[in-house]
Formats: structure tokens, C-alpha cells, sequence
């Protein structure tokens, strides 16, 4: 049950951000979805421009039942995405 991502363009996303990203898709795909969230959380802190980890943590806590944080999150990604 792998997630769809879209791709981050590499160019742009430190390589920190990047492995921490990478690390929340595994532990998402485990249906880990604290790690999967503290993941994307410290890609964001690194690269707050990080429109991917927005979405993928909204996924994850979403998976969670917590729609409000879900929402706040898609919110941030499409207002990055402009």
C-alpha cells in the first residue's frame, strides 16, 4: 500500500531534507505514521519551502483521523505550489 508521490525537484531540496523525506515515505509505506510524521516535520524544518513533505505528513496525518493538522498541511503545499 505505497503512496503516489510526486516527485521533489532535487535541485532545490537540500540533500538533508531529501533523506528525511525519504525516511517518512518507509516509514509511511510500515504504516508508521508518528515516524512517517516526524520525518516530513524535520524535512520541513530544513527546507520549509518543502512542498512535498507538506503534502505527505497532511497524508499521514490524515491516516491518523487528525483532519484538522491534514488540511493545514494540503493548505500550505498548494499556498507553496502558487
Amino acid at each position: 500500500m505505497g503512496l503516489t508521490f510526486a516527485a521533489p525537484s532535487t535541485a532545490t531540496v537540500p540533500a538533508t531534507a531529501q533523506a528525511a523525506f525519504d525516511r517518512g515515505r518507509a516509514f509511511y509505506d510500515q504504516r508508521n505514521y508518528d515516524a512517517a510524521i516526524r520525518e516530513f516535520t524535520e524535512a520541513i524544518r530544513i527546507d520549509p519551502n518543502f512542498a512535498a513533505a507538506y503534502r505527505n505528513r497532511g497524508m499521514a496525518y490524515e491516516r491518523k483521523g487528525d483532519t484538522v493538522r491534514a488540511n493545514a498541511d494540503y493548505a500550505k503545499r498548494d499556498e507553496l505550489r502558487r
